[in-house]
This record gives C-alpha cells, sequence and structure tokens, in this order.
C-alpha cells in the first residue's frame, strides 16, 4: 500500500469559510434524505393499507355425509372500492358434489338499484363441475361499497 495522502490546510478566513459551505451542504443532503425516508415509510404505509376487494365463499368449510344438501353463499368484500359488477367461476369435484340451483344474492342491489345478470356464462354445468356466474349494475348509479352475497 501506498503512503496516505496529507493535504496541508491553513487556518484562515477562506478555510472557516469552504468548511462552513461543506458543512451546510451535508446538513442539506441529510435533511434531504430524512425528508426521502419518511416520505416513502408514508407511501409504504398508505399501500399496505389498501386492501383488495375479494370474492369468498362461506362458509369455507363445512363437513357433509353423502346424500347430505348444503347451501354456500358467494360473498363480495368491496374494501375500499365501488363495486358495479362481479363475476366468478366456481369449480367443485363432479364425482363428489352436484350443483342443483344458482339463486341471485342482494349484493349488487342492496341500495334499491336494479341489476342485470349476464348470460352467457351464468349457469350450472355439473360435467365439467363448474358454476359460473356474472352480474352488473344497471344505469348511472353509484358503486356499491358495502359486504354481502352475490350468490347461494
Amino acid at each position: 500500500m501506498g503512503n496516505p495522502l496529507h493535504i496541508p490546510i491553513r487556518e484562515g478566513k477562506n478555510n472557516l469559510k469552504i468548511r462552513g459551505e461543506i458543512a451546510m451542504e451535508l446538513k442539506r443532503l441529510c435533511l434531504t434524505g430524512i425528508i426521502i425516508v419518511i416520505s416513502a415509510m408514508t407511501l409504504l404505509q398508505a399501500a399496505t393499507a389498501a386492501q383488495d376487494a375479494s370474492i369468498s365463499v362461506e362458509p369455507a368449510y363445512t363437513e357433509v355425509w353423502q346424500g347430505d344438501e348444503f347451501t354456500v353463499n358467494i360473498t363480495v368484500d368491496p374494501a375500499e372500492y365501488d363495486v358495479y359488477a362481479a363475476s366468478y367461476t366456481l369449480y367443485f369435484n363432479n364425482t363428489l358434489l352436484n350443483a342443483t340451483s344458482l339463486d341471485k344474492g342482494p349484493f349488487l342491489t342492496q341500495d334499491g338499484n336494479p341489476s342485470n345478470i349476464q348470460d352467457p356464462p351464468t349457469g350450472i354445468d355439473n360435467t365439467a363441475g363448474e358454476i359460473k356466474y356474472g352480474e352488473y349494475r344497471v344505469g348511472n348509479v353509484p358503486g356499491i361499497t358495502g359486504y354481502g352475497v352475490l350468490t347461494t
């Protein structure tokens, strides 16, 4: 390794001014860095606080015996969004289950405004083991923001 580089500093008015400018620049950089970190933390916190809308099967689990009939609800949680339409495809094991009915729920009409069922693809296909459903609000109406049952 070589010898360290030594730069002589002469004491005087100009050296103090240069040191003061460097100190001010370091303070400015530190403050800028702190502001950037705080901004990033705020954005990250806002992003993690936001939730996505979700569609769920309720109950998620049920125990039944061969030949028993049971009902499940397909529910929608809009989180923080306005929902104007919803659709899903529910797959099931057609060697164990047979779907017998598909009924429209009150989710998209809970405020009294009408909705239409999408046809096709809405319907039960026991051969394929799937239920398809689509529904949308009619007219220039606000979106739904409350949790509810889409179908039963």
